[in-house]
């Protein structure tokens, strides 16, 4: 008996098709008198004719393809020049393609679907009308890459309807290329938008180098100093010359969008001149303390000099690192913000972490007068754990609560992780809107990825958002905060026998598919399951006091270290102290540049790390700087005096004793945890006739297992006192 696809009121579900849960409900939606539409029965195959825009080409392959998935028959598909006329009266319109009178809503990234008198009409954004007719009339989920479901059917029959929709965010982009999240209708019609990291090659720039010299920071190019005058001066400058069509500004204007960029590099700004140093607020937090300098100082000239100048143009600026803190006052009206506070999405599940987010974001609202643009990172904490979390609750109440203060979000980083597909999938439909029901995405994620294994695969999603919803101590992701508290030994052997259940059950069913994705979904879990066994075990490298261990290369490094690195430990009875002592052998030691140090780029000079959990980080760089960064404000710096340290190099490499304090906690216990490791340029930086053959970037570590970070808590060593 053949199955028609009915999408309508009934067929087991509560409400029209526009009311299926796991999708937010359209603007608009009426249903309309008149036959079902058929697109596809017997040799009766509706076909796709589409405006020739790329945009819109691609929709209508989409379409297509998705169709004789479910089917077995492809749509012809036609291309229409604007202007030329159609001749097609019955056909999926894609676009302007055999448009009549009817027309979709003016705002941007809007749509409109119209299904009667055998046809279907996409209006408007006609991408986003046909990813989500697909997934609102057809059934189509994807999720993720491996996650695309169709149902299959042997018709395809639908009601006509007429229905549209619009996002509430303005700005949707993931940073990757994904098509989950060109098909979960990601885009962009926010006015603003920073040139990231402009301006761009000033410090390659002889000339300016040469006659402005203080325009950078003290001696530290490619950095601007921001307190200089000479510095706004040379802006000011370079906008007008952009904007006259003299010369290129390096970035910093967009004359299309009519933007100015103000955006540091990719580094905090720290500046020694005198200029800056008076305009530093050393109360405020390592996020914020440089932050009277770019905006009190450098951002609310320019924008007040804007005004005047270019009135019909804006500024876009970054707060970033250690420039988040929100003004005192309100700036002039031509500025708009993007915030890159960094915390990771998923760790606003720790209510400190996200009241301090909200404030942030709220103030910079109210000092600007305009709702901002949030940086996301969907990287984090994923490079910093292997904590199998889920976070989609977590996602839905930033995007409800902030719907007044923010204009929509950049994401960076994430996509293609098992971990997290499905929140990152959750994610890209929370900032089309926020009132879509997550557990009922969940629940069709479990049932239409996994089959028969749907029931314990929709309890271990579950369980892992409980998990991971339980309230650390601060907002870093340390053993104790994923072993002790999110994933403690029952639960962890409860997610195992969840999998096994769900592969079981699609395994005894003969199928296929479904088994597949649950060992998709496991490998997610792998190095978890993994690190949690070896931690039980008691499997971590242990450094006794006196002995000397030599450094192994990180994984994520391929080749074979050349320049060893050596490291022992010792104890000094008074006052008690840990005393560890890099050596770091250097086969090109003698063109090395050993007066050079680059903080604003952390691995731009050789440099070693020594980080304890609980502690932070510190680097020691090999001309004798030191330099501590608190784990979860990874980039955030400030200079240390606390503990002592000694740099020294000689013919063959250089060493770095680091004296940490023992503190009463580490005593009771009698060991402390943590790891060193050691990032080597050597002769990189020389001239290529210089450098020694086979030299490369090295990067290793005392303790090496799972993730990236020198703070990664799954390689750290245990240094017994």
């Amino acid at each position: 008996m053949k199955r028609i696809l009915y999408l309508l009121l009934g067929l087991g579900l509560s409400g029209c098709a526009s009311m299926r849960t796991d999708l937010s409900a359209p603007a608009t939606w009426s249903e309309l008198d008149g036959e079902p539409v058929v697109v596809v029965r017997g040799d009766t195959v509706l076909p796709i004719v589409t405006e020739s825009t790329a945009r819109s080409c691609w929709a209508a392959m989409f379409l297509a393809d998705v169709i004789e998935e479910m089917c077995g028959k492809r749509p012809d598909v036609m291309s229409v020049e604007k202007g030329q006329r159609c001749t097609v009266e019955k056909a999926m319109f894609v676009g302007e393609a055999g448009s009549q009178t009817e027309q979709a809503e003016a705002t941007p990234d809007a749509f409109r679907i119209i299904a009667k008198n055998g046809c279907v009409r996409f209006l408007g954004r006609a991408d986003f009308a046909v990813f989500d007719w697909c997934e609102r009339e057809l059934g189509l989920r994807y999720y993720c890459e491996e996650g695309r479901c169709v149902e299959k059917r042997d018709e395809i029959v639908v009601r006509p309807v007429d229905y549209s929709d619009r996002p509430v965010f303005a700005k949707r982009v993931f940073g990757g290329r994904a098509t989950w999240a060109r098909v979960a209708k990601s885009g962009d019609t926010h006015r603003g938008g920073v040139q990231v990291h402009a301006p761009h090659r000033w410090h390659l720039d002889a000339r300016l180098k040469r006659e402005h010299p203080e325009i950078f920071e003290s001696g530290k190019t490619p950095m601007l100093c921001y307190g200089n005058p000479a510095t706004l001066a040379c802006y000011k400058t370079r906008i007008d010359r952009h904007i006259a069509g003299l010369e290129d500004s390096g970035g910093i204007v967009n004359t299309k969008a009519k933007i100015v960029t103000v955006c540091q590099w990719d580094a905090p700004i720290r500046c020694d001149c005198k200029w800056c140093r008076t305009l530093y607020d050393y109360t405020g937090s390592k996020a914020d303390f440089a932050s009277p300098v770019i905006w009190g100082h450098f951002t609310r000239k320019l924008a007040e000099w804007l005004q005047t100048a270019h009135p019909d143009y804006m500024i876009s600026f970054l707060p970033y690192l250690n420039t988040v803190g929100v003004p005192d006052c309100a700036l002039p009206t031509n500025c708009e913000a993007e915030v890159c506070t960094m915390p990771g999405m998923a760790l606003l599940k720790d209510t400190v972490t996200r009241t301090r987010e909200e404030a942030v974001l709220r103030g910079w609202k109210e000092a600007t007068g305009r709702k901002v643009i949030n940086w996301h990172y969907g990287c984090w904490p994923l490079e910093r754990t292997s904590a199998p979390y889920v976070f989609g609750r977590t996602v839905q109440r930033h995007y409800r609560d902030l719907q007044d203060a923010t204009a929509g979000s950049f994401v960076c980083g994430g996509e293609g992780d098992p971990r997290i597909a499905l929140s990152m999938y959750v994610w890209a439909k929370c900032l089309w809107n926020p009132n879509v029901d997550v557990e009922a995405i969940y629940d069709g994620f479990a049932r239409r990825m996994f089959g028969p294994g749907a029931k314990p695969m929709r309890e271990l999603i579950a369980l892992q958002e409980r998990c991971w919803e339980r309230q650390w101590t601060s907002d870093t992701c340390t053993y104790h905060h994923v072993f002790e508290v999110s994933y403690p030994p029952a639960d962890v052997a409860r997610m195992k026998e969840l999998l096994q259940q769900a592969y079981s059950l699609a395994y005894e069913a003969e199928d296929e598919l479904s088994a597949r994705r649950v060992k998709w979904y496991a490998q997610g879990m792998r190095k978890f399951f993994m690190e949690d066994w070896m931690r039980n075990k008691g499997w971590d490298m242990r450094l006794k006091v006196g002995e000397t261990r030599e450094m192994v290369l990180a994984k994520e490094v391929k080749g074979t270290p050349w320049a060893k690195t050596t490291v022992s430990s010792s104890r000094i009875p008074h006052p008690s102290s840990l005393l560890l002592t890099v050596r770091c052998e250097e086969p090109a030691t003698a063109k090395m540049d050993w007066s050079s140090i680059d903080h604003d780029f952390v691995w731009g000079d050789d440099c070693v790390t020594v980080a304890l959990e609980d502690q932070g980080m510190w680097k020691v760089y090999k001309t004798g700087e030191i330099w501590k960064c608190g784990n979860r404000e990874m980039g955030k710096w400030e200079k240390d005096e606390m503990g002592k340290w000694k740099v020294t190099h000689d013919e063959t490499g250089w060493t770095v004793t680091v004296t940490i304090p023992v503190t009463e906690k580490m005593a009771k216990r009698g060991f402390v945890r943590g790891n060193v490791s050691r990032w080597r340029v050597g002769d990189r930086r020389m001239p290529e006739k210089d450098r020694v053959a086979g030299s490369r970037y090295e990067h290793s570590r005392l303790g090496t297992r799972f993730t990236q970070p020198e703070d990664d808590p799954a390689a750290f060593v245990t240094f017994e006192l």
